[in-house]
């Protein structure tokens, strides 16, 4: 009981007690004579004296301060409340629609003190100004905001009722509509339409199209398929007067736009104009998209539903950042009409930004209609109230939203943004290919090796392999027979080599590389005899050239499947028994050859691509910078899905993209031609000088190709 309550109650018990004296006074008490002997105190009885309830008696420490007094007369005459009503009435208090919020937040503390919360009374009341208030939107906002406290909730639902005031004031209130008049306007003989009759309506009398507005902010166009020219040559008092002339002639309409502030039905629609769009054979379709996101809102955009028997104009919230779609218990069940809805199982489990769980009540599929398609919209219904929400990959697939994936500039970029630009679209270009950097290649077809008949064979002595290298090279072995590049020969064989261990990938790897040693089997295989191309036969195709890249195949020679005869002249010796390879092994004469010649196949009449040996070089040219990658990356992607259709794969690591300056084949070509690589360049520079003859001899026989 606070202050207040205390006194209206002592007020009422001093009427009370006013009362009672009052009454006492009107008694009639009469004193009877007394007998000798016999004193004898005798009162009237009386009804009303006998009724008067006498107040109970004070104790003495109760009446020695008027403090204890008034605290005892609580105790004894005030009644114990009911904690549970309290609590039920504190809890189901909301805010009335015409409540101020100071009000609403008034109440809620007076009940609050009668439930006596404790140290979770502020706590509770911002509990419920949050969930309790008028204003739906700001109730879902707050629900996503962390920290809270009374005084923030208070400030925001302040700062509601103000731009409502002001929404209101400027006609834009922001209050639903649940009931909207529609107007039947009359066809204006000028536009051939129909709207009201009002200045600046009319699209034929002014500079603007119907339904376009010049305010930003409002609403933005999804698609524009008819532009105003066509309108007006359409509509046009003059063209009306050739209607039966036309007739026959494909009519394109175009559905009205409204500016609109709110959820409610487009206005000015007539049913012989929805007829005569349906039956129409060339149908152009505006879509709009509402976006209140300014002014604290959502964006929504219509969208054609077929629900409740029939197909509806629903306006529907994109989210792109849902990852399904939803629709609230509440829509549905009026949009049907139905109070008990079949709905199908769901399997999803939504939760909320805040964290939250949305409790799924199943799932409804719904046809839709856009842009002439028909499609099956799978909603999944919530025990919420809400519109159809659409989630990002279906606003995608409606038209909606468009991702934008590339970035213009519109100043002059210089070289090294344009290089950076080009050279992530390339990047893009690399990953729609990525299956190509993975796995062994194969060239189609096999290769049959041909052997001199004038050779004897040959089956050469086993060379020691050194005890520490036994075990690389037993795991090597195992690798390279699980992945089917060599198998384990049980039979005999006319041919059989030994083997050359290669390490490789620096001092500290302990990866290593089988070759073939085979002297004799070298002399008696025929070399295709084929002329290699060389760097001086390519420099007048890279005259234009100012954009390079480089790929590398990945084990190339492995590339090359040999026959069953081949397959058995590459047989080899090991510790743990005779292998023989199925794909071209390294070490024989003619693999280089017979690899070229593969490659050359699958790359012949590519523009802008080069290759000698395993190396591939792809050239950009034009007259300007942007031209020449533009020209890059159309070479780049030919080339990539060429090597995709025939099965060669490519080495990721020595990847170089989009560069103006690049190692190829020992020489560095850039923009301004071919360049001396410096590496080979301080290799001469700090040779050794010679002291003898035969160091001087040694020098001179090694630098001519330099000279």
């Amino acid at each position: 009981m606070n202050d207040d309550q205390f006194s209206r109650f002592m007020q009422q018990q001093n009427n009370v007690l006013r009362e009672i004296v009052n009454s006492l006074q009107n008694v009639q008490v009469q004193q009877p004579q007394q007998v000798q002997g016999q004193p004898q105190l005798q009162m009237a009885a009386s009804s009303t004296a006998s009724s008067v309830p006498l107040p109970p008696p004070l104790e003495l420490k109760q009446r020695r301060t008027p403090e204890a007094a008034l605290e005892a007369i609580k105790v004894k005459v005030v009644r114990e409340r009911n904690k549970i009503v309290d609590w039920f009435d504190f809890f189901s208090l909301v805010q009335q629609p015409v409540e101020m919020i100071d009000d609403y937040a008034a109440r809620l503390k007076s009940l609050a003190k009668l439930c006596k919360f404790g140290v979770l009374e502020d706590d509770l009341i911002t509990y419920k100004i949050v969930t309790s208030n008028k204003w739906p939107k700001l109730r879902a906002k707050m629900l996503t905001m962390q920290n809270l406290t009374e005084v923030k909730v208070i400030d925001l639902c302040r700062a509601e009722e103000i731009a409502e005031k002001h929404a209101a004031a400027m006609g834009a209130s922001s209050v639903d509509v649940n009931f909207v008049r529609k107007q039947k306007n009359m066809k204006c003989k000028y536009c051939g339409d129909r709207h009201e009759f009002a200045k600046g309506v009319c699209p034929a009398q002014t500079n603007v199209p119907h339904g376009s507005t010049t305010t930003t902010g409002l609403y933005h166009m999804a698609t524009l398929l008819l532009d105003y020219t066509s309108i007006l040559t359409k509509f046009c008092k003059s063209d009306r007067k050739q209607k039966g002339r036309s007739e026959g002639r494909s009519r394109r309409r175009v559905k009205k736009v409204q500016e609109d502030y709110s959820d409610i039905e487009e206005s000015g629609s007539a049913t012989s104009d929805n007829e005569e769009l349906e039956s129409s054979s060339d149908e152009a379709v505006i879509g709009k998209v509402y976006d209140f996101s300014e002014s604290g809102g959502n964006v929504m955009a219509d969208l054609e539903l077929f629900v409740g028997g029939k197909w509806q104009m629903v306006q529907c919230e994109l989210d792109t950042g849902a990852n399904t779609s939803l629709v609230g218990y509440d829509w549905i069940k009026q949009a049907t009409g139905c109070d008990r809805l079949e709905l199908l199982p769901s399997k999803y489990r939504l939760q909320s930004f805040g964290g939250g769980t949305i409790p799924v009540l199943g799932e409804i599929r719904l046809p839709c209609k856009r842009t002439d398609r028909k499609y099956t919209l799978v909603l999944q219904v919530v025990e919420v109230s809400h519109k159809p929400l659409l989630s990002a990959k279906v606003c995608k697939t409606l038209g909606f939203i468009k991702f934008c994936n590339s970035v213009s500039i519109a100043s002059s970029p210089s070289e090294e943004q344009l290089l950076n630009i080009y050279r992530i679209k390339a990047q893009q270009i690399i990953n729609q290919h990525s299956g190509i950097f993975e796995g062994y290649g194969r060239f189609p077809g096999v290769v049959s090796l041909e052997l001199d008949p004038k050779v004897s064979p040959s089956i050469q002595q086993p060379r020691r392999v050194p005890i520490a290298m036994r075990d690389k090279l037993k795991k090597e072995l195992k690798k390279l027979e699980k992945d089917g590049l060599i198998v384990k020969e049980q039979q005999h064989t006319e041919w059989v080599s030994n083997i050359v261990l290669v390490k490789r990938g620096g001092k500290d790897s302990d990866s290593i590389r089988i070759c073939l040693d085979p002297i004799p089997l070298n002399k008696a295989l025929k070399r295709p005899n084929l002329q290699f191309t060389t760097i001086d036969e390519i420099l007048p195709e890279l005259g234009k050239a100012t954009v390079f890249s480089t790929v590398d195949a990945k084990k190339g020679f492995w590339h090359v499947v040999l026959d069953q005869p081949s397959s058995r002249l590459t047989t080899f010796w090991t510790p743990f028994g005779r292998y023989r390879w199925i794909r071209l092994p390294f070490g024989i004469a003619p693999a280089p050859e017979i690899f070229q010649m593969k490659l050359q196949e699958v790359i012949q009449d590519l523009e802008g691509v080069e290759c000698i040996a395993d190396d591939v070089l792809i050239y950009g040219v034009g007259d300007t910078l942007q031209d020449a990658l533009l020209n890059h990356n159309r070479c780049l992607a030919k080339l990539l899905t060429r090597l995709e259709e025939n099965n060669v794969k490519l080495n990721k690591t020595k990847l170089k993209l989009c560069l103006t300056s690049v190692k190829f084949y020992g020489h560095v070509l850039t923009t301004r031609g071919l360049q001396p690589d410096e590496s080979k360049i301080e290799t001469i520079k700090n040779y050794p000088k010679p002291e003898d003859r035969k160091q001087l001899q040694r020098g001179l026989h090694g630098s001519k190709g330099w000279t």
